[in-house]
């Protein structure tokens, strides 16, 4: 009889295993350098062309193998790390699962050369799609020495699935940073297109912090330390003032191994609460140690998923020590306990009390019909319903304007007609608006301009960010920025938008470079609705920003002189009309 289910050969079997385990770049150099900090290396060496499309190189002076274990560790679930079920709970290297170099080797070509240190001889094989290709015995230096070409070449349907070098790259980055923050007491290097990126001497973590995020950021962390039975927590948190609109500073190691930790990052910002803005992120570097026992690992093959015994009590344990070392080193608003407010009465002054005096119309006559029928038509008038819109070319006179809780501007206007109605704006989304509109009718018609700045401005940012502006230089300039220089951690703009001011320029950057993140913006005809919103998200006025008169008269102005005046751009009212008299009138 003809069986149906059939055994798949072990090169499918692999590839599909691949497709969990590799599924970028990325991944693979996680991987190789995860196997060479197991393997005890003091030196890793990252280098990677075309973004680890073309190869991808990591050479370390670890332990090495020798000639048997070169070619078992390429054979599925072959490893060093375990060899019981109850190891599994008692991890202490990065790799355990012994499905990443098989995997690797399914979907692309791989050079393996190692040498242990007590051999005489290194040994090198070449694998192409999991077969051996060849074998042979070459003179190398103690360690190993991996490079992996040509990603998925005979998956051509996974090859189309990688996104441009430029993303690609950032991922690696990214990776790298992990790795390199983790492992402090190695010296890492990266080269890039045989261009040196990083070089990292062993140090401690404050300085591989300062090595990867610049100098500056020492300025901005504060220490967390916290002792007990359960859990050891070291590291930095950001001070609160420093907090910023893109992420990428956040970091959790959980005996020395990053994780994803979704959890543990609510215990941190629920330790900042009250202290930033809800569309900020605090920077924090915190290292967790934990007995193996009460964790599991074992969660999905990238390993950077993690299971606690007590997530509730390591939760606790996070939050009270992110707020200890909070309030430790006096990073949040004071706050004096010897006052009380209840008893902050107004002291007594002395002032002259004035009769009240009342005004009499002396020339109204209640039994004058005409008066009668006068005011009877002001009574309707005070009560009319109907909603009064005032377009921009009818716009005569703000009669009355004012700002209130630095966030929402009141307004009386009066048209050409002679009436008036009375407005509440949200400031920053009609601010939105403005800029939005404006910046899509440039966008279209291609005339954005750039207005000089007197003196350039110098503005650090993190590598990754870097990258993000490397790679989008030419939307940067098609909004308006001027990028005069960019320079390791840092840009220099000597040009901004002509519709944006120079103040919290960091912060617009920043913020725009989120969005890039999250929207994946290009200059294209279909993305320059994407754009003007996000300009707009990223320069527009703070909820809070107090206004001068003019600055809200300008406001209005503009804002009237917009397609829909009163819709902000995330679909929901900037402005709205309505009527004090009306709502006693309900």
């Amino acid at each position: 009889m003809h069986s149906k289910i059939k055994l798949l050969p072990k090169n499918v079997i692999n590839q599909i295993a691949a497709g969990e385990v590799i599924q970028r770049p990325a991944s693979i150099v996680k991987e190789l350098i995860d196997n060479s900090v197991d393997a005890r290396a003091k030196n890793i060496h990252l280098i990677i062309k075309k973004s680890g499309k073309e190869s991808i190189q990591v050479i370390d002076d670890g332990i090495g193998m020798n000639k048997k274990d070169i070619l078992i560790c390429f054979e599925r679930h072959s490893t060093s790390k375990i060899s019981t079920t109850e190891d599994i709970f008692h991890i202490n290297t990065l790799g355990f699962r012994g499905e990443a170099l098989s995997s690797i080797a399914s979907v692309a070509k791989v050079i393996l050369k190692s040498k242990e240190e007590n051999g005489e001889t290194g040994n090198q094989v070449i694998l192409s799609q999991g077969t051996l290709e060849e074998q042979k015995q070459i003179i190398k230096n103690n360690g190993t020495d991996i490079t992996v070409k040509n990603l998925f070449f005979n998956i051509p349907a996974r090859k189309n699935f990688l996104k441009t070098d430029k993303v690609e790259l950032r991922h690696i980055v990214d990776e790298f940073t992990r790795s390199a923050l983790a492992n402090k007491n190695i010296s890492f290097k990266f080269t890039n297109n045989n261009d040196l990126i990083y070089n990292f001497k062993q140090e401690n973590l404050k300085q591989r912090i300062n090595s990867l995020f610049g100098k500056n950021i020492i300025e901005k962390i504060v220490p967390i330390e916290e002792e007990t039975d359960i859990v050891s927590i070291s590291g930095f948190l950001g001070k609160p003032s420093f907090a910023k609109k893109t992420r990428g500073e956040q970091f959790f190691f959980v005996n020395d191994r990053f994780v994803k930790a979704p959890y543990l990052h609510h215990a941190v910002t629920n330790a900042f609460d009250g202290l930033i803005q809800k569309d900020v992120y605090a920077s924090y570097f915190i290292f967790l140690k934990i007995n193996t026992e009460k964790i599991d690992l074992n969660v999905h093959p990238s390993k950077t998923e993690i299971k606690f015994d007590d997530d509730k009590l390591i939760y606790s344990i996070l939050l009270s020590s992110s707020k200890r070392s909070i309030g430790k080193f006096n990073i949040s608003p004071s706050i004096d306990f010897e006052t009380e407010s209840s008893f902050n009465i107004p002291t007594y002054s002395n002032k002259v009390v004035t009769e009240p005096k009342i005004h009499v119309n002396k020339k109204f006559n209640p039994f004058d019909t005409n008066s009668k029928e006068k005011n009877t038509e002001s009574w309707k008038k005070l009560f009319d319903s109907k909603e009064k819109e005032i377009k921009e070319e009818e716009l005569i006179d703000i009669v009355e304007i004012v700002q209130i809780n630095e966030g929402y501007v009141i307004c009386v206007l009066k048209n050409n007609q002679g009436i008036s109605s009375t407005y509440l704006l949200d400031q920053r989304k009609c601010h939105q608006r403005i800029i939005y509109e404006n910046q899509l009718k440039n966008l279209n018609s291609k005339k954005i301009t750039t207005q000089k700045l007197i003196f350039s401005q110098e503005i650090e940012l993190t590598n990754s960010d870097l990258l993000v502006i490397k790679d989008n230089e030419l939307l940067f300039n098609e909004i308006g920025y001027n990028i005069k220089k960019i320079e390791k951690n840092l840009i220099v703009l000597d040009g901004i938008p002509s519709f944006m001011n120079s103040k919290n320029l960091k912060e617009k950057i920043e913020f725009f470079i989120e969005e890039i993140k999250n929207e994946n913006l290009n200059i294209t005809d279909k993305a320059f609705n994407k754009i003007s919103r996000s300009v707009a998200k990223s320069s527009s006025i703070k909820q809070n920003d107090k206004l001068e008169k003019i600055e809200m008269v300008e406001l209005i102005k503009s804002l009237f002189n917009c397609e829909s005046p009163f819709l902000g751009i995330d679909g929901k009212p900037c402005m709205i009309n309505f009527e004090p008299k009306n709502i006693f009138d309900v």
